[in-house]
């Protein structure tokens, strides 16, 4: 069997996975010109193909992604949705990460951590000013749109500083230990007027674009922070700006 791998990142684990699939014929491939020398007998492909690749893989059944979304890979290659090759995602594999991430945008505005840059770019010592705005994280609510790997990742974090956790997630679940109440997203509008810190986690389709628009926007409460992880296409960007030029 033929592996072709794209992903250089990954050249620190291709040793351990030779010495544990002996029988794998393991293919490191990460330049254009790699990848067309070798990709006409791959039958297994990690990362991404560009349209003229995939149009050379005679042998390919199966493409194994490198993260969850999967409109990027379709909008290149598009032939691959009616083709017999086999996709596959890496669905929370990033979730501690993307919950560590969003945990720190979060304390970055709660504490105002831009507008102190701005203060020491500009030698502006304004401590009066600064206690007036840092807020504290402990007893605010978090509404995490997305109860999967990545907002269960960013829910037990935000309950450890303190916080309220309330999530809407297409398929609820009762019980779970990391939220205080999770609710289906006929609920979202509950959700928003609760919540001082929105975090979007859910992924992107064509059915949930915009999912939060003018209409959203004008129900949340005006200090309301909203932190996407996922993808931008589920905000309205114009209906963000207009929301906080106004709030500004």
């Amino acid at each position: 069997m033929n592996v072709l791998l794209l992903a250089e990142f990954g050249i620190p684990y291709y040793k351990d996975l030779r010495a544990e699939h002996p029988n794998i014929n393991l293919i490191e491939a990460f330049s254009d010109n790699e990848i067309m020398q070798q990709i006409d007998s791959a039958e297994i492909v990690f990362g991404y193909l560009t349209a003229a690749q995939f149009v050379k893989a005679k042998s390919l059944k199966w493409i194994q992604t490198l993260d969850a979304g999967m409109e990027g890979l379709f909008d290149t290659v598009p032939e691959i949705i009616e083709s017999d090759v086999v996709i596959t995602n890496a669905r929370g594999a990033g979730a501690p990460m993307i919950g560590e991430h969003a945990i720190a945008l979060m304390l970055a505005l709660a504490r105002q951590l831009p507008r102190f840059w701005d203060d020491k770019s500009a030698h502006r010592w304004d401590q009066e000013g600064a206690l007036n705005v840092v807020e504290y994280l402990g007893d605010k609510t978090c509404g995490i749109i997305g109860l999967g790997k990545s907002g269960k990742e960013i829910g037990w974090r935000a309950k450890a500083l303190g916080m309220h956790v309330i999530a809407v997630d297409e398929q609820p679940v009762d019980g779970d230990p990391v939220v205080e109440e999770v609710w289906g997203l006929s609920k979202l509008d509950d959700l928003l007027k609760q919540s001082d810190y929105v975090v979007v986690t859910a992924p992107y389709t064509p059915q949930n674009e915009n999912l939060i628009s003018s209409a959203q926007f004008s129900i949340m409460k005006p200090w309301a922070r909203i932190v996407v992880t996922s993808r931008g296409r589920l905000v309205e960007q114009n209906a963000y700006f207009g929301h906080y030029e106004k709030a500004v």
